[in-house]
């Protein structure tokens, strides 16, 4: 009960951001209090909520500058920067970490990829400190990755690719170097243009992954039900009596003064 109760709260008073993609909050709750007020039962709740809010920024191709105009990255800010606002005015929330990480696609010479993951990474940890100071306000970590091959199998996996089994299987060869595997890739001109347009873009991205905590105070009424009045008892039917009468009422009466007794003899033969 508890739980629908959270649930219609939470969607008559909404969050002020309305992140990207959120997650199911994880919710936890403690009975603070319970009395009773006239025919309503109040309970009191701690409630305990944990949930995080992530945020993806694409890239051009070599670029480390983030771009507003590029891919969606416009709708995504705009997502973010009402996240953070709220993280600043709401005191129910509370920020546990907001991770940042930047990442590159595999094609690619791999010294130059990392080197440029780490770029993306603190360009956007620049951008968010210059315009809401997220390094003073926030528990803030950020890291890099340079994308193996290997990253992008499932998103192959679930394409039109063209000759889609031979492209899975240069990815699943653990004896091919990343350069080999790119190399490889090369030979096949539709499957490595397909790649070029529909799947390494996605992978040219920054990351924001925001971890909170939301503490409520939840009051939960309910009508305590009202015994029902106990049935009356039905009338048992009684017999119709019949008046009592002297059973000598209807008798003739000879003589009420006779004392004698009547005595009789024997016939004689």
């Amino acid at each position: 009960m508890l739980a629908s109760l959270l649930a219609l709260g939470t969607a008559s008073q909404p969050m002020q951001a309305q992140p990207h993609t959120p997650s199911q909050p994880k919710i936890d709750s403690v009975l603070l209090a319970e009395e009773r007020e006239g025919e309503q039962l109040i309970r009191r709740y701690r409630v305990d909520e944990a949930g995080h809010s992530d945020f993806a920024l694409h890239y051009r191709i070599n670029q480390a500058q983030l771009s507003s105009q590029f891919d969606k990255n416009g709708e995504e800010l705009q997502a973010l920067e009402q996240m953070l606002l709220s993280l600043t005015k709401d005191t129910t929330l509370r920020v546990r970490q907001i991770a940042i990480t930047g990442y590159t696609s595999p094609d690619g010479p791999a010294l130059f990829n990392e080197q440029l993951a780490r770029e993306r990474t603190s360009d956007f940890v620049a951008y968010t400190d210059k315009k809401h100071h997220l390094s003073d306000h926030f528990p803030l970590t950020s890291s890099s990755v340079a994308e193996p091959w290997e990253s992008c199998r499932t998103m192959v996996a679930q394409s039109a690719i063209p000759d889609r089994d031979t492209v899975l299987k240069i990815l699943d060869d653990k004896h091919l170097t990343a350069d080999q595997k790119e190399h490889a890739l090369k030979q096949m001109p539709s499957a490595w243009e397909y790649l070029k347009e529909q799947i390494l873009p996605h992978l040219r991205r920054v990351e924001v992954a925001v971890n909170f905590d939301r503490e409520r105070i939840v009051e939960v009424r309910t009508t305590i039900p009202q015994p029902k009045p106990a049935p009356k008892p039905e009338a048992k039917p009684t017999m119709a009596q019949k008046p009592r009468t002297d059973p000598c009422g209807e008798c003739l009466v000879v003589d009420e003064a006779i004392t004698g007794f009547l005595v009789e003899f024997p016939e004689k033969r």
